[in-house]
This record gives structure tokens, sequence and C-alpha cells, in this order.
């Protein structure tokens, strides 16, 4: 099986609640050129904005062969070693790698990209991210691309340290602060306890309520995959004889729903509750404890909820 996953996939379509998405600029000093660095708790940040490349590019006017030249020489190659390149899931990025397709969309979209509030935003991801979960020594960068409202994905993990945004005419402050610190945890996660395996759907299930975990940890008031509290044992049946395959696309049918009985957006909702199990039937697991813990280990917790 292709050794990627869609765990280090995040869509987040829902509606956010909670905190505003205003203000943050107003702590944005900082340069808003292509690069803004930043230093909290013993680590190292850069925020790299993708996006500031494209008006040169379309201003070129070129199509075919000679815009995906140039797209790889003006864009690609000043950034792809600190945004992808040999990142251990470089290939989730494979939307990056040539123009979008919508040169109208993408150009609507840059017109809403703010770059104090993108530096703020993700500043506060990473700053918050990093007090609850420090990585002393370490290095992080995001890096912010525009696109045409077709990415498989809003945020991806290209690897450790290595966090990808893909920005859409849905992009808000909150989801940005709420995505970033989702990814944050899986860089962190892959750095400390990946070992080069491939993923069933279980594995995917629990590294993404692992991320939607820590997320929620981070910000409590930013609500981006609402949870169904109740455990329905058929829905449960629907999805347990598939858990241990290699199956990228079931994994997608399951987090997506809508398909085969089951509700929109049935996998993330039911991801973080796996996680709930494991914390409540180990009571004092600490961030580390729940991160450490194997998808097997969460599955036994999580099974007791539809005995």
């Amino acid at each position: 099986m292709r050794f990627t996953s869609f765990f280090f996939f995040l869509i987040m379509a829902v509606a956010l609640t909670g905190c505003n998405n205003g203000g943050t600029e107003a702590d944005a000093e900082e340069s808003i050129g292509l690069e803004y660095a930043f230093e909290e708790n013993g680590q190292e940040f850069e925020i790299i904005h993708v996006y500031q490349l494209y008006e040169a590019f379309y201003e070129e006017g070129l199509k075919g062969e000679e815009a995906t030249a140039l797209y790889t020489s003006s864009i690609l190659d000043e950034v792809a070693d600190r945004c992808y390149k040999g990142g251990e899931f470089e290939t989730n990025t494979d939307y990056a790698l040539a123009p979008p397709k919508n040169r109208i969309a993408v150009q609507d979209n840059l017109k809403r990209m703010d770059t104090k509030k993108i530096n703020a935003a993700v500043k506060d991801a990473l700053t918050k991210s990093s007090n609850e979960l420090p990585l002393e020594g370490s290095k992080t960068t995001v890096c912010v691309f525009p696109t045409d409202n077709n990415a498989p994905a809003t945020f991806v993990t290209a690897g450790v340290g290595k966090i990808v945004v893909f920005f859409d005419r849905n992009t808000t402050d909150n989801l940005l602060k709420a995505g970033v610190a989702n990814k944050y945890h899986h860089s962190y996660w892959v750095d400390n306890h990946y070992n080069g395996e491939t993923f069933t759907v279980l594995d995917n299930l629990v590294i993404e309520g692992k991320g939607t975990m820590f997320q929620k940890l981070v910000y409590p008031k930013i609500d981006v995959a609402p949870v169904d509290e109740e455990y329905n044992k058929d829905l449960w049946t629907r999805i347990e004889g598939e858990l241990e395959k290699e199956d990228d696309k079931k994994t997608q049918e399951i987090f997506k729903g809508g398909r085969n009985g089951l509700p929109n957006q049935y996998g993330y909702s039911e991801s973080y509750k796996m996680l709930q199990s494991f914390v409540n039937a180990n009571e004092g697991a600490s961030i580390e404890d729940w991160t450490a813990a194997t998808s097997e280990e969460i599955l036994e917790a999580h099974k007791a909820n539809y005995n």
C-alpha cells in the first residue's frame, strides 16, 4: 500500500463558533514580508506566505508547459525545501505541485489574504500549542498557499516540522488557529512515535482523534468539528469490520460520512470520541500518555461504549 495517510489531511468545512475572527491583527506588529520567523518556548517557528509569489506569476499570463515551468522556478523552487520536500508525507502536498486550474478563484482568494492577520493567527496557534506540548530545540515551518477552492485538504502535515495550509474561501482566523494546532500535534506524533509503518483505517481514526483532542485542548471555544455525543451502536457496527483494513478510500468515506448510512463528518466525530474514551478510562492521563497510546489500546477503551 502507498505509504501515505488520510489523517494528515484535514478538511474543515463546518461552521466555526466560539471566538470571533477579529482583533488578532492588533497584536501583529511583525513584518508582512514573504517570511516571518519568531521563537517561543525554546523553539523556532517560521511562517512562509507563499501566496505572495502568485501575483507576479499570473502577471506573466503564460499557459501550458510554459506556465508550469515558471510556476516551478518562481514559486516552488523558492519554498519546497522548507515547506514539504523531504517530509515523511511529502506526497500529501501534491496539490501544490502545479498551478491551480482556476486562476480567477485563486486571485479572488488572494484578495482575502491579509498577511498580518495570518501571521497573528498562526503565531497564536504555534505559541499556544508549544505551551501545551513543548519541543525545545525544534523548528516548525507553516507554509500558506492559495487555492482555487479545490484542494483535497485545508491543512496538511508534510512531515516533522512541515505544515502546509491551503487557504480557500472558507478560511477564517479561527480555522487557521484550530488547523495549525491540530497539525502541530501530528508533527509531534511523527517525530516521536512514527516508525515508517503503513496505516489502517483504525490508525487514521486514532491519529486524527489525537489531533482533534489536542486542538480542543488548545482552543476549547473554537468548534471546527462538532461531536455527536451519542454512542450509536448501529453506526459503529457499519465501520467496525473495516478498521483493520489498509484502505485510504474507505478511510475517507468514514471521515466524510454521507454514504452507506453514515452521517456527514461521522469519522471526525467518532475519532474524537475514541480519544475521549481512552482519557476517561485512564484518569490523569497526560497529553504524552494519550499521544503515545497505541491504536489497539484506544480501540479497547472505546469498544466498551458499545457493549
